[in-house]
């Protein structure tokens, strides 16, 4: 087991209220990579923020570092994969057993599950559970989301009293 503080690599957009609510909480118990690209997943131009969200989250080195990036691919996925990959030359400078996240800016972690998780070693990579949020932190929507399955109990892992789960992000080591 580390002692290391989880390192959460986390793909960012826009910074709404949402999204740094979940920043703050995660930044509470983990040092963040924040991802971004200067377009959007869809291919539509923005206007990274950069060194501004040190400002929004009150953070600096180690415990905040962004990466942005030209997104480059013909579809959503590719240019996903870009973005979260981009971080790869930062994590490989970590040890070998810092535990790493890999999430979305809208994927809201337990941490005492993550933490109890991490406690017990993390011989492989583990693909975490998210309950899907849509609007609001109280509302819950399966039937408009993409990538909801039914046949996926075993992604139960983190949201174990929900009815359903979406595959969402995943913890590793950094080795």
């Amino acid at each position: 087991m580390s002692d290391l503080r989880p390192l959460a690599v986390v793909m960012v957009a826009d910074a709404t209220p949402l999204t740094l609510a979940n920043l703050r909480a995660l930044s509470s118990w983990c040092d963040l990579i924040l991802t971004e690209g200067t377009t959007t997943t869809s291919g539509e131009p923005r206007e990274p923020l950069r060194r501004g969200w040190r400002d929004l989250l009150d953070l600096e080195p180690p415990r905040l570092r962004v990466f942005t990036t030209d997104l480059a691919g013909v579809n959503t996925w590719q240019r996903q994969g870009v973005q979260r990959n981009g971080a790869q030359p930062m994590i490989a400078f970590e040890p070998d057993d810092r535990p790493v996240l890999l999430v979305d800016a809208d994927e809201f972690l337990d941490a005492d599950a993550v933490l109890d998780l991490i406690a017990q070693g993390l011989e492989r990579p583990v693909r975490l559970g998210l309950v899907p949020l849509y609007g609001a932190v109280d509302r819950v929507a399966k039937r408009i989301h993409c990538c909801w399955k039914s046949d996926w109990p075993d992604l139960r892992v983190m949201q174990r009293k929900q009815p359903y789960v979406f595959g969402g992000g995943s913890l590793a080591s950094a080795g």
